[in-house]
């Protein structure tokens, strides 16, 4: 799966294709670990190559890995400051932001029982 992820990134995969990748790689809890390292690891490649109007699914493909809080922090510190400049970051991260906090929020109450 890392060359398939890392061959979204190259030459032969148009940017309007890419997101297949990426977001059948984030339809895959076990493929989550892998995803977040990889996006973050190739943060600013994936912005380049990414249409603008897309470069907000940037941070939803990392938010898929995490559904703690810890997980909303590492979200909101590494793209916070990054997102500023790109278009609908600001949004993306709070949306994404918010969609670990639920998602932690329901495991927490799934576990009290």
């Amino acid at each position: 799966m890392k060359r398939a992820l890392a061959l979204g990134l190259g030459t032969h995969v148009k940017s309007g294709e890419m997101g297949r990748i990426y977001f059948s790689a984030a339809s895959d809890p076990a493929l989550h670990p892998l995803l977040w390292d990889f996006v973050i690891g190739h943060y600013d490649a994936f912005v380049a190559k990414v249409p603008s109007v897309w470069q907000g699914k940037v941070v939803y493909y990392a938010s898929v890995a995490a559904c703690t809080p810890q997980g909303a922090e590492q979200l909101q510190q590494f793209f916070g400051a990054r997102a500023k400049n790109l278009d609908g970051g600001p949004r993306a991260v709070a949306q994404s932001v918010e969609g670990v906090k639920l998602c932690a929020a329901r495991v927490a109450k799934h576990q009290q029982h």
